[in-house]
């Protein structure tokens, strides 16, 4: 009887064990391995699988995690917010996200052509996941209009205007950008170009956007595929390395001329093509004197300012 009594506390302890175990396990990822969610975010699949109740954990491009998690004291973005995708997203037709309500791909681009969107509504998601719902404001793009869900999570969409101070901007729109004496961004003042850097006195909030007033006075947008708070180098020269082609536009169609191996071009600005295919990351051009040439490294040389 002592012997029986002796196994029966021995299975009973390996018992607690499995199962702190178990706890542990799920406090580290927010789920057991049964898939019962203990806490945090909504447990999800990690990949948009169409049967039975799971949904995507958003990986939208393999990268990332599937338990949604948001910077502390993250706040959904309010209606009337633009936001733009920082990686590889779908929209979608249900706020529960499952492959066959896929309505548009969102491949990420580069940070001055990222897709953006208009939250018009927030939903939850079977499992409890917030989701926007969004009206996509990319307008010279065949999705415009197009309306959905799209992820909530703070690594993948961001508001498209700063909502804090910097003392100093770089502007990296390629057309440069506007100065203006109204905070509604009228009357121009004067004009920027692409590369250069501006110091800032102060930051304010007009409607759901942000403007940043300058030091020698006026305002400019607080958009972020416009402006950036970290300094970036501008290319001002290119020396070709070998034969390139002189191009009418950013896409390069329709030829120009020819400029052989060791041609020095002066840099107007720098871009990217295939801004308004939503389905295409876009390469790198630069405009110089008649047009566009590639930004490809293996055929020019760039040399940057400091």
């Amino acid at each position: 009887m002592q012997k029986l009594k002796i196994m029966a506390l021995g299975i009973t302890l390996v018992g607690i064990v499995m199962f702190s175990e178990v706890i542990a396990y799920a406090d580290s990822t927010g789920e057991t391995s049964t898939g019962i969610t203990l806490g945090g975010w909504a447990n999800e699949s990690s990949g948009d699988q169409g049967s039975g109740s799971q949904e995507s954990g958003d990986q939208e491009s393999g990268g990332a995690g599937d338990n949604e998690s948001q910077e502390p004291g993250f706040r959904p973005y309010p209606k009337k917010t633009t936001v733009y995708a920082m990686k590889h997203i779908y929209l979608y037709r249900e706020s529960t996200f499952n492959k066959k309500y896929r309505k548009i791909s969102y491949v990420k681009k580069p940070r001055i052509k990222r897709p953006m969107f208009v939250v018009v509504g927030h939903k939850y998601s079977r499992n409890g996941v917030l989701r926007y719902k969004v009206r996509d404001v990319n307008h010279k793009s065949k999705t415009d209009g197009k309306v959905g869900y799209i992820t909530a999570r703070w690594d993948y969409i961001r508001p498209v205007y700063y909502q804090g101070f910097h003392k100093r901007m770089t502007v990296i729109a390629p057309a440069g950008i506007n100065v203006y004496k109204k905070v509604n961004l009228t009357k121009k003042r004067s004009h920027y170009k692409q590369g250069t850097k501006i110091k800032i006195k102060r930051i304010v909030h007009y409607r759901l956007t942000t403007r940043y007033i300058l030091a020698s006075g006026g305002y400019i947008t607080g958009n972020r595929k416009l402006v950036q708070y970290k300094d970036k180098k501008q290319p001002m020269k290119v020396k070709t390395k070998t034969h390139v082609n002189l191009y009418d536009n950013v896409n390069l169609q329709k030829k120009r001329k020819s400029y052989k191996a060791g041609t020095k071009l002066t840099v107007k600005n720098w871009d990217y093509s295939r801004e308004n295919k939503m389905g295409v990351k876009g390469v790198k051009r630069y405009k110089v004197a008649g047009g566009y040439i590639t930004g490809n490294t293996k055929f020019v040389k760039v040399v940057y300012s400091r």
